[in-house]
């Protein structure tokens, strides 16, 4: 399977039919006049006609075929994706895209394997003599193995290695890229290989004009739309996570899509275990807050996060947070008008709350020999105004 590098030129190919025309509109009826006496000599005739004509038609033939070969000549004729045998060296560039949209789901599979595969495929149609590269590309342009041409058995150990990605695409950059190099490389058949879920925001707007001389080939894979929802953010509120109290978790969740969803499900999960689970329903492009309330039984450092039904893109469907419950919270009271009392007595109405709560109470003036680092919460009680060291000192702590 061919293809040419000047394919406008096929047209000249029509020429080609030229000495056929001319052979047949020179082509005479010859009038037949009877002999009786001649029966010998018309064998003989009958004999070189048939000479004459094979070698007519085998000059009209070559003619043809000459006419045909130039064209061909002037069209340049390339093997397209460098297959077994004889033929012309060919630089090859494939770009693979790895970006997180290509981790989606779809019937045989996820899609960047299913890319994978289809790289894999086009590179058994190279030989040793081609030259090729192996560009995965995101958000970055990646070069495994250096910004060079190499042989096919690196660009396979290249592609084996690659692993897709979480981030956007920049399929701009990776083009540019590509077009440079195939614009640099020594072989007169120059192709670029694009395998890409074809994402909008990714498409270049313009053609470069530098692309004219090089194939360019767009490798289809399976793009199915069967929805996503995703978990954008989790927000605690800034609240003072005390054992045994309630507290509230809220999750922001994301529709990506141009249809309403209901029945779907969220969870909380701490420490690995499902704490609770809500159902909750998106309109079409919209978000949604989902709210829940839990409580934990011991200081420390907590690892949660909140988990949504599957759909066809899993990479969004959890957020991870942590957050640390203290084993005892550090309160530092300023104490301008003796207030601060107040304070601590609301913070610790009994001894029972003492082990978890250390108050310590300070005059304004000394605010400046305090580290307040070692302090969980600092509290201003009936300061009117501050030095402008102190000043400073809070700024830094907030």
């Amino acid at each position: 399977m061919f293809n040419f590098l000047n394919s406008a030129v096929l047209i000249a190919a029509a020429a080609a039919l030229i000495p056929l025309l001319i052979h047949l509109f020179s082509k005479r009826k010859v009038r037949v006049v009877e002999f009786s006496s001649l029966k010998h000599l018309k064998e003989m005739q009958k004999r070189q006609v048939r000479r004459l004509k094979i070698r007519q038609l085998l000059l009209l033939l070559l003619r043809m075929l000459i006419i045909l070969v130039a064209v061909l000549a002037f069209a340049r004729p390339a093997s397209k994706g460098g297959y077994l045998g004889s033929h012309a060296g060919v630089s090859s560039i494939i770009l693979l895209d790895r970006s997180a949209s290509m981790s989606r789901q779809v019937k045989d599979g996820e899609t960047f394997y299913l890319a994978k595969k289809c790289a894999e495929n086009i590179l058994e149609n190279f030989g040793q003599s081609d030259e090729l590269i192996v560009i995965p590309y995101d958000r970055e342009t990646y070069f495994p193995a250096g910004e060079r041409f190499f042989s096919r058995d690196i660009a396979d150990n290249v592609l084996s290695e690659i692993e897709p990605g979480y981030d956007a695409d920049n399929f701009g950059e990776a083009y540019n890229k590509a077009l440079g190099l195939l614009s640099q490389a020594q072989n007169l058949n120059k192709e670029l290989y694009i395998i890409s879920d074809r994402q909008l925001s990714s498409l270049p707007e313009t053609a470069d004009s530098s692309a004219e001389n090089i194939s360019t080939y767009f490798i289809d894979i399976p793009v199915e739309t069967d929805g996503n929802c995703g978990v954008i953010d989790v927000d605690l509120g800034g609240q003072l996570i005390e054992i045994g109290s309630d507290f509230n978790i809220k999750a922001e969740i994301q529709n990506y899509d141009g249809f309403s969803k209901s029945e779907l499900l969220a969870s909380l999960f701490i420490d690995d275990i499902r704490v609770m689970q809500t159902e909750f329903e998106i309109e079409e492009n919209d978000r949604q807050i989902v709210q829940f309330k839990t409580s934990v039984h011991k200081t420390g450092f907590h690892s949660g996060r909140i988990e949504i039904s599957d759909d066809g893109f899993l990479s969004d469907n959890r957020y991870y947070f942590t957050f640390k419950i203290p084993d005892q919270f550090n309160i530092l009271i300023v104490d301008g008008d003796n207030s601060g009392e107040l304070v601590r007595l609301a913070l610790v109405p009994s001894e029972k709350l003492a082990r978890y709560w250390s108050v310590k109470m300070i005059d304004p003036g000394r605010l400046g020999t305090v580290n307040l680092r070692e302090y969980d919460a600092i509290v201003l009680a009936g300061v009117s105004s501050l030095g402008a060291v102190e000043t400073s000192q809070i700024f830094r702590y907030i």
